[in-house]
């Protein structure tokens, strides 16, 4: 037992996650539910409901614009290759500067990106009918946004809570994520249908939802170059940084 014991710690230390392992009290089987302990802590019961609407707003953001880009002003086989190759320097992005820059940072920037611009398109919408390059030019920006927050929410999601609890929360976050692609259909649909309504307050809405999601996201600690959080404890020594 003692030499395995000696193993493990010296896995650790090559880690650096010798705070991490286990207490002999620690290690002890408790006569709990998994449920329990999170509706007993408030912090995780927070960071669990601003990841579910980050998964919704990030994935309604982005399914709309995409399956919105038909009805953009100019040549809509164009509009859609745009959209398409959008996807390649957001995807690229998120490669680089995520170990850089931070999963925080890269994600606020990614939804202040898709926010102002579809603000900036809804108000282009409404003053200047007639400039289809411009209204493009932003909503691709929207779109490249979005994209980089979806490609980080996942990583940066898994790395917040604690491992007994990390698959049943990113499964709420998730099925809230898909929630909001189920009704991006019927919104994009609805600005075919109201063209003259839901066309300057659709950018305006995923906009403002867009801004709302990086303010929230300003409680969430960085995860960069941190060990993965294996109890309630450790979760709470990430959020005093």
């Amino acid at each position: 037992m003692a030499e395995a014991k000696a193993v493990v710690m010296k896995f650790h230390a090559a880690s650096n996650t010798e705070s991490y392992v286990p207490s002999e009290e620690e290690r002890e089987p408790k006569p709990y539910t998994s449920a329990k302990p999170f509706y007993c802590n408030l912090t995780l019961m927070r960071y669990s409901l601003i990841n579910s609407i980050n998964f919704f707003v990030v994935y309604n953001c982005n399914y709309v614009i995409t399956l919105n880009t038909e009805n953009l002003s100019g040549d809509c086989f164009l509009n859609f290759l745009i959209n398409g190759l959008v996807d390649i320097p957001a995807i690229t992005i998120a490669l680089l500067f995520s170990n850089k820059i931070g999963r925080k940072r890269l994600y606020l920037f990614g939804m202040a990106v898709a926010g102002l611009s579809l603000l900036c398109s809804a108000t282009t919408l409404m003053l200047i009918e007639g400039d289809a390059i411009a209204l493009i030019i932003m909503t691709m920006v929207g779109k490249t946004g979005t994209r980089i927050s979806m490609c980080i929410i996942y990583v940066w999601s898994d790395e917040l809570f604690p491992t007994t609890m990390r698959g049943s929360i990113m499964g709420i976050g998730v099925t809230c994520g898909n929630a909001g692609l189920v009704v991006s259909p019927y919104i994009a649909r609805l600005s075919t249908i109201f063209p003259e309504v839901i066309g300057p307050a659709g950018p305006l809405i995923f906009g403002s939802l867009a801004i709302v999601s990086a303010v929230l996201t300003l409680t969430f600690p960085e995860t960069k170059h941190k060990a993965l959080p294996e109890t309630l404890a450790h979760v709470q020594q990430m959020t005093r940084y």
